[in-house]
């Protein structure tokens, strides 16, 4: 068989068929490594190829992922999400000139609690600075503690300083829709305890529900200052 003879040439082209004549270019997203093929492969999640013709995919750069397969680009990491791709053994890159990247991101990931992300396509969170603090996933910024309230670096609540205690809005908290109101108001109380959870919802639920801004300012709990004695 004279086709027998003509096999396309590894990492560029692929045969279309038993009968063909030629050979055919991988297209976008596309990439062939071995010789004398009828089908190209697909690059992977994290990977993209824009050109034609390729050997191989390229990882996304840091900042940049892929959730699907035979892309010519990667997509821009969101505010309030990171995209990192990593070293063999799993850490971030800190630059896109690295030469030992493995594979790019595959998704964003939410930035945790007490963490943010103020631009698009970034490789890591930024913990909230002392006497900030966000108790939602996700968030392109942290909020300022109360008056008489502090907090520690990356902190997702704030405590009223000593000498201070705390009063909770509860006719605020309360309303939160779809919520068990009181439960809430507890976690306001006492955010450290197993009911941070419900303390993150409550803001949440706020954010989403008053106007804008309303959660950001807190304008649900107040540090008042013990009486002496107190």
């Amino acid at each position: 068989n004279n086709h027998s003879l003509h096999c396309c040439d590894h990492n560029f082209t692929r045969q279309d068929s038993a009968t063909a004549t030629a050979c055919t270019a991988c297209g976008k997203g596309l990439f062939q490594d071995e010789f004398a093929t009828t089908s190209c492969k697909a690059c992977s999640a994290g990977r993209y190829e824009y050109g034609t013709a390729s050997v191989a995919c390229e990882p996304c750069f840091p900042g940049l992922y892929q959730d699907e397969e035979a892309e010519s680009e990667c997509k821009s990491c969101d505010v309030g999400y990171y995209c990192c791709a990593t070293r063999e053994d799993g850490s971030c890159i800190t630059a896109a000139s690295s030469g030992d990247v493995l594979g790019g991101a595959e998704q964003q990931l939410p930035c945790v609690p007490g963490t943010y992300t103020g631009a698009p396509q970034q490789i890591t969170c930024t913990s909230c600075s002392s006497n900030f603090f966000q108790p939602l996933p996700h968030q392109s910024e942290c909020w300022q503690c109360v008056e008489n309230a502090e907090s520690s670096p990356g902190a997702k609540f704030c405590s009223c300083k000593a000498g201070y205690f705390k009063v909770v809005n509860l006719s605020a908290v309360l309303a939160v829709p779809n919520q068990n109101g009181q439960a809430l108001a507890t976690a306001f109380y006492s955010p450290t305890y197993w009911n941070d959870t419900l303390f993150a919802q409550t803001f949440e639920g706020l954010a989403t529900s008053t106007s804008t801004g309303a959660a950001q300012d807190n304008i649900f709990e107040t540090c008042v200052e013990c009486l002496d004695g107190a």
